[in-house]
């Protein structure tokens, strides 16, 4: 998400060939980027954040750590 320039000319990814959820991710975490420095630009008396959501323990995440959790656990 970091590394990720935002591709405005595919926003919904009607043309990513072949598909990279992956990719498509980074994008909407840039995409969520971008739009809350537009909202706090438009809006300055109110607040806006946006920020990684760090490690949840959701069965989507298990399945990307194999299984694993233990790494994670004993950092926190």
């Amino acid at each position: 998400m970091y590394t990720v320039k935002l591709n405005t000319t595919d926003l919904q990814f009607d043309r990513m060939r072949p598909f990279d959820g992956t990719m498509a991710y980074a994008q909407n975490k840039r995409q969520q980027i971008v739009m809350t420095e537009q909202f706090a630009a438009e809006h300055p008396q109110i607040q806006f954040s946006a920020m990684h959501p760090g490690w949840a323990d959701t069965p989507g995440d298990v399945f990307c750590r194999g299984g694993e959790w233990s790494f994670v656990t004993t950092s926190l």
